[in-house]
């Protein structure tokens, strides 16, 4: 979900916040989500603010470049507030960050995504710069401290760039955004206690409280920064499916209680049904399709005769991953060489574990191998 990172900070060493994997990819597909809600002008108007705003930045990055005392901007009461001494442009996260430094030598960072400075801008010009008044701005645009120097930043940006923004927001440049389903796939849920690891979410993984409706506090929710998606509590969107795989002969299927497993919806995945990655693999070794074939019949016997077997069933079939290793020792056309070698050093470790402590391992393995091995 999400966690603290340590940060040097000029040689002082603190923490701050970090987003983790699913938090970020929520994230993604929030965004995707509201974007796919948005009327093709709408979505045109963003973009084109986000284009003016890195030509914002450049501007901004040259006077400071140029001017020790940084670049000025005017608080809503028009009176020079602290400058700019710092702007930084990400476009791939497509954040903007800057920091302003008061006459006391006090430095406030601001730290906003695209999109928000894009709603704000879209707020302020709603009035006259000079129209403004202060509760009406900290009220419309609802920030949180420091609204002189947001207000300095918005007007500075509508200075230079409003007459082209207004030029061109009539003219569509952008397509309307589709919604998307994201998949997020956890392979071998099961190795881990699911329900820690979902902690707070423990809940909101259940499709019945999926959105806005299903929002949680997080640990770390008091350091989330103004602007962030998830500002006011974090839930899953509803585009967001998350699978799990498991083998459920795993012994620690065990540790997966019931209120987790009853929030997914379960589906058997046989050995037979995963042959196709031996057709669609990108075999580094000239595999032919003789070789192949011969994979595919000798994993079908092998389960056949593990499924036969009594203190087996078909819960212990092989599946086509342990064959995908004879890319491992298919050379020269060795094919009678490379299942040997398949055997020995992959399935016969495999069988073992499985038959442990049965009184006639060594027979079931010898009927086993017999499928695998030609003598």
């Amino acid at each position: 979900m999400e966690g603290l990172r340590p940060k040097n900070d000029n040689g002082n060493i603190g923490f701050e916040r970090k987003d983790g994997v699913f938090k970020a990819f929520c994230k993604k597909a929030l965004k995707n989500l509201k974007d796919s809600q948005k009327d093709i002008t709408t979505l045109n108007y963003d973009e084109i603010i986000k284009k003016y705003l890195e030509d914002f930045y450049n501007d901004v990055s040259v006077e400071i470049a140029d001017n020790s005392e940084g670049y000025k901007i005017h608080g809503i009461g028009g009176g020079i507030a602290a400058p700019i001494i710092e702007i930084n442009y990400n476009k791939s996260e497509a954040e903007l960050d800057y920091t302003v430094k008061t006459k006391n030598g006090n430095e406030y960072k601001f730290n906003n995504k695209l999109d928000l400075i894009a709603d704000y801008y879209k707020k302020f010009v709603s009035k006259k710069p000079n129209e403004w008044k202060y509760k009406d701005f900290v009220d419309t645009l609802n920030v949180k401290g420091y609204h002189t120097y947001i207000y300095g930043f918005l007007k500075s940006f509508y200075d230079k760039y409003n007459e082209k923004i207004e030029q061109e927001k009539n003219n569509i440049t952008v397509q309307e955004v589709e919604k998307r389903d994201f998949v997020f796939i956890i392979d071998e849920i099961n190795r881990g206690e699911i329900s820690k690891i979902f902690g707070e979410l423990f809940f909101s993984v259940d499709s019945g409280y999926r959105g806005e409706k299903g929002k949680v506090q997080t640990q770390y929710a008091n350091l989330i920064e103004d602007g962030d998606q998830f500002k006011d509590g974090f839930y899953i969107p509803e585009n967001v499916y998350i699978i799990g795989t498991m083998n459920d002969i795993d012994r620690s299927v065990e540790s997966m209680d019931f209120a987790m497993r009853r929030r997914f919806a379960w589906k058997e995945i046989k050995a037979e049904d995963t042959q196709n990655m031996l057709d669609e693999y990108k075999w580094e070794n000239k595999i032919d399709a003789d070789i192949i074939q011969s994979a595919k019949e000798k994993m079908n016997k092998l389960n056949e005769a593990i499924s036969n077997t009594q203190e087996l069933s078909d819960a212990y079939n092989i599946g086509a991953s342990y064959f995908l290793k004879l890319n491992n020792y298919y050379k020269d056309n060795n094919k009678k060489e490379a299942f040997k070698k398949l055997w020995e050093n992959h399935l016969n470790i495999i069988l073992f574990e499985y038959t442990r402590g049965m009184p006639n391992q060594k027979d079931i393995i010898d009927k086993l191998k017999k499928e695998i091995i030609e003598e």
